[in-house]
């Protein structure tokens, strides 16, 4: 079970967009901005979709949890994105990882 939740992580501030593949975009970013493209197994949105609200605080995109192929591919991909805050690009500053505990 442990090494299952080594495998999950939650990606914040990551864009979304009703015309692409996550997943896809997901390595995508990682290939291009972090030079490792990882093994995605599954990844799903997490919380609620509310495209008519416009208000300021519904402008953050959901969260998208991604599941890796291996625990091996996930820690790569979290030494890997510390070089995210360093970018000199605001939106992939903003965006950043955490382990899912579930």
């Amino acid at each position: 079970m442990k090494s299952q939740r080594l495998q999950c992580y939650i990606i914040h501030g990551f864009p979304e967009s009703d015309h692409s593949n996550d997943g896809d975009d997901f390595s995508d970013f990682c290939e291009t901005n972090l030079g490792v493209k990882p093994a995605v197994i599954s990844y799903r949105r997490i919380g609620r979709h509310n495209p008519t609200d416009t208000s300021s605080a519904d402008q953050r995109p959901r969260r998208l949890l991604v599941k890796l192929r291996s625990a091996q591919s996930a820690l790569d991909l979290r030494y890997a994105s510390r070089t995210l805050s360093h970018s000199s690009d605001v939106n992939i500053r903003n965006i950043h990882q955490s382990r899912s505990h579930s």
